[in-house]
């Protein structure tokens, strides 16, 4: 009888392996299939709104209500939350900038342990061309001291601290595989050229704890120092406060020159490998010369790729359902800018999805967009412009932005995007072919990637090197 038992589980153990690699061989032999090429779709923005609607406004941006206020070495912006003091370095990149915030924000900590409460509170950003310090308690003048104090100090933190921030940035670059920094990492190599100094920005430290502190005092004696409040002191007489007002750029908007090279031959696109990957992310664009302002490329990446109402997520979410979310930004920095549409898609989409961003930027370039359109996107800017004029985090980006070109305070644009710039912007930079790069299993998407894109080169780089 026991003999038996063991007989007939013995048999049920090699039945279920059995059924068990059946099934892992049916899983991974099933061959994905791959969504279809179509044309670019585009919503209709000339639809007559129903009687009982209101029509939909033409909202005009209007900056009236920022004001600023200058006491001294002081200037207060209202839409501010706390005291801010920014130090920048225009003209180059602050070298280590991340590992100089993290040894801050270190002595700032040991501050709070014995009992600083604003020490606690503390907030210290490093950026490509600025090091900023942020308190909600602190006045500005002592926020200045604070952080006088802080930078003093590099050179006291003990062995133990310095190697543990230097393992930190170490381990956040070790993440960045995860969390998909790495494919920005390899579109900055990309767009930008191995050469540029932002991508110094956060490689790993290989100095010493002298090193950083002649790094930090060189930032000091080199960088311009702006202090910055939310509230106009109270013992100050009101003669000694002076009122101004941000400067308005009302020049037409320069066509920027496009630096990535007009192809000669293969299109190229690169695909950082990741097996078993089951989405590709992909990163789409041009590199653009830093010239003049921004307002084209700003307007151009909110009529392709502003969430529901852009071209892209219409058609390529809305009406095809090739991604959850695709959308277009225009990073502008004093020494680069760069014209981007990001998203992610499945395999079996990844192909028809960078086709369909393809698609469309090559339909922009051309045919312009339709005067009902850019009215819509008209009111979504200057929508856009009203709701971040109050915002905190908007207020002390715009200083930032202004202060890393070496304005003494933000530009403020009254006007609505250039429309005839814009159509130029199209036929002259969207007719080139874009940088295309990609994070994904190379063993299932890469055969798609070149049906659906003849005439580019794939490029396939290991994501160990």
């Amino acid at each position: 009888m026991k003999t038996a038992y063991i007989r007939t589980t013995r048999l049920l153990a090699t039945l279920l392996n059995s059924m068990a690699l059946l099934l892992l061989c049916a899983c991974q032999h099933t061959q994905l299939q791959f969504e279809p090429v179509t044309a670019p779709v585009l919503a209709d923005f000339s639809l007559r709104v129903p009687d009982d609607l209101p029509p939909f406004p033409l909202i005009r941006a209007d900056m009236s209500n920022v004001s600023l206020h200058r006491i001294d070495e002081l200037t207060v912006d209202f839409r501010l939350n706390g005291a801010y003091l920014v130090l920048t370095t225009p003209a180059t990149p602050i070298k280590n900038a991340d590992l100089l915030a993290r040894a801050l924000g270190a002595l700032a900590r040991l501050s709070a342990i014995e009992g600083d409460a604003c020490a606690e509170a503390l907030t210290i950003k490093a950026r490509l061309h600025s090091l900023s310090f942020f308190s909600p308690c602190d006045s500005p003048d002592t926020l200045k001291l604070r952080a006088d104090s802080l930078m003093n100090g590099i050179g006291q933190l003990s062995d133990r601290e310095f190697d543990r921030i230097v393992r930190e940035q170490k381990l956040a670059r070790h993440i960045e595989a995860f969390t998909g920094s790495d494919i920005d990492r390899l579109w900055a190599q990309i767009a930008l050229g191995k050469s540029h100094p932002y991508l110094d920005y956060n490689k790993p430290f290989t100095g010493d704890k002298s090193t950083l502190e002649q790094g930090m005092n060189r930032l000091k004696s080199q960088a311009r120092w702006q202090l910055l409040g939310h509230k106009l002191p109270a013992t100050l007489p009101a003669d000694s406060i002076s009122a101004v007002k941000p400067q308005h750029t009302p020049q037409r908007p320069q066509i920027p020159r496009l630096l990535t090279p007009v192809s000669t031959g293969l299109k190229q696109l690169y695909l950082l490998d990741a097996p078993g990957q089951v989405q590709a992310q992909v990163r789409l664009g041009y590199a653009l010369a830093p010239e003049g302002n921004n307002r084209t490329c700003m307007a151009m990446a909110a009529l392709l790729g502003r969430s529901q109402s852009g071209r892209l997520f219409y058609d390529l979410r809305s009406q095809r359902g090739l991604t959850y979310g695709v959308y277009g930004s225009c990073i502008d920095n004093p020494l680069s800018r760069t014209l981007k549409f990001y998203g992610a898609s499945a395999n079996e989409s990844t192909g028809a999805f960078v086709r369909g961003i393809v698609d469309h930027l090559a339909l922009l370039a051309n045919d312009s967009a339709t005067t009902a359109e850019l009215d819509a996107l008209e009111s979504f800017l200057a929508g856009q412009q009203k709701l971040t004029a109050d915002s905190p985090g908007s207020a002390i980006v715009g200083w930032l932005e202004a202060l890393e070109r070496g304005l003494q305070m933000p530009e403020v644009e009254t006007l609505p995007p250039d429309r005839a710039a814009l159509t130029e912007f199209g036929s002259l930079i969207l007719s080139q072919p874009p940088l295309i790069v990609l994070k994904g299993d190379a063993a299932k998407i890469a055969e798609d990637l070149q049906a659906k894109l003849p005439g580019w080169q794939l490029n396939i780089i290991n994501s160990a090197q």
